[in-house]
């Protein structure tokens, strides 16, 4: 019974902390991880990357053609 409420508990909180799927991209041979560009957590990092990129002086010489 304890092991059961502890396991619940851990459960709980991983689910509180915001943790997210492993994902690599591209996949890689005998990897364990999601390989779906198209993920939630995958179009948010590449949209704030790309964001970051094409907007922020600090980081170098904006892009002006292809990415």
């Amino acid at each position: 019974m304890i092991r059961r409420m502890l396991t619940l508990c851990v459960l709980f909180a991983a689910t509180l902390t915001g943790c997210a799927t492993y994902v690599n991209i591209p996949a890689q041979q005998g990897d364990f991880a999601s390989h779906n560009p198209n993920d939630w957590t995958v179009r948010r990092v590449t949209a704030a990357a790309l964001t970051h990129l094409l907007t922020n002086a600090d980081a170098g010489q904006p892009v002006d053609g292809p990415y």
